[in-house]
């Protein structure tokens, strides 16, 4: 992989873990005005503990544990995506999903990046159709060799 691409990968799996360390912020804020239980929640840019107001550490996560995390990548176009949402999208340019995929989703290549990587340490992948929602299950010791972190 070149550097390029090792670079691009790890913004994505960086951006994809804060993405998926949402639930934790949601858990430690308040109850009031809560959006929701699916909503997305903004993160504070970090990791760790320290990062998440309201979070304590209470011990590392087994190795053995069954975990799931969805890596939500970035979509491509989005200022033409946006555009087409706020001016309302007539019913003669609905997309297939293929078409948004083609259009707004990721290349192949850096899903396949993604996934290739994932699955050099045992996790398993299933990709969207969209090619911008990317389910990985492993082992919280799998995740923690990946992504370089400590559950």
């Amino acid at each position: 992989m070149t550097c390029i691409g090792k670079a691009r990968l790890s913004a994505g799996v960086l951006t994809a873990v804060v993405v998926a360390m949402a639930p934790v912020a949601t858990l430690s804020g308040s109850a009031s005005a809560s959006p929701g239980p699916n909503a997305p929640t903004p993160v504070p840019s970090g990791i760790s503990a320290a990062d998440l107001p309201g979070t304590q550490v209470f011990g590392d996560t087994p190795p053995d544990t069954p975990v799931t995390v969805s890596f939500i990548l970035q979509e491509r176009n989005i200022g033409a995506l946006e555009a087409q949402v706020e001016a309302g999208i007539p019913s003669s340019r609905y997309l297939t999903v293929g078409q948004f995929a083609g259009e707004y989703g990721q290349p192949t290549y850096n899903v396949s990046a993604l996934t290739s990587y994932l699955a050099s340490f045992g996790i398993q992948t299933d990709v969207y159709p969209d090619n911008i929602v990317v389910v990985a299950t492993g082992t919280a010791g799998e995740f923690n060799s990946a992504l370089t972190i400590t559950e």
